[in-house]
């Protein structure tokens, strides 16, 4: 009888196993699906983090101080 409830018990938790695998999946995919990429495409769509869309804004760009660098000041940098 032991045996028999042993045999059941581990046929149970390999069936259980696989079917759990199944709905994982299927929770996941529904889940980016219906969530994560339609968020994604609406942040690619509307949002502008490093402001290139922006024609009429300010200019970040520096002008660099030219400086007399030669060969050897380049060898002694850290």
């Amino acid at each position: 009888m032991k045996q028999t409830l042993i045999g059941g018990w581990r046929k149970w938790k390999a069936f259980s196993e696989r079917l759990g695998n199944i709905q994982a999946r299927i929770i996941l995919t529904v889940f980016y699906c219906t969530l994560v990429a339609p968020f994604g495409l609406w942040q690619a769509r509307v949002a502008d983090r490093l402001g290139i869309k922006r024609p009429d804004g300010p200019s970040y760009w520096c002008e660099r101080a030219t400086t007399d660098s030669t060969l050897e000041d380049g060898r002694r940098q850290y």
